[in-house]
């Protein structure tokens, strides 16, 4: 019994027969992530410096948020682990309290 076997490469489509039975094999061309064009790299050091969060980021560049961070270690500028963002914020809440006089929490 012959199969029919369907497959793409660039904008052009092929098909042949094959003498596998029942089965189709498809050749694909592997789909890739668009390449980082430099003012997506200078945006994301901005957004690394101002301490913007990884998934923010992510948004931002119309990104994955792992491809994201995964570019940012590539340059390295790596993002803050959120045990360091949470003791930042924590800090950041203590000397507010401490300037508005009001008991340490």
């Amino acid at each position: 019994m012959r199969g029919l076997v369907l497959g793409v490469t660039g904008a052009a489509a092929f098909c042949y027969k094959t003498d596998l039975p029942s089965m189709v094999r498809l050749s694909m061309r592997r789909i890739t992530a668009p390449s980082w064009t430099s003012e997506e790299v200078e945006a994301l050091r901005g957004m690394v410096r101002r301490g913007v969060s990884l998934m923010r980021a992510g948004v931002a560049l119309r990104r994955p948020a792992n491809s994201v961070r995964l570019k940012a270690r590539e340059l390295g500028i790596p993002f803050s682990s959120k045990r360091e963002l949470k003791r930042e914020c924590r800090e950041r809440e203590a000397n507010a309290r401490a300037a508005a006089g009001l008991p340490m929490v």
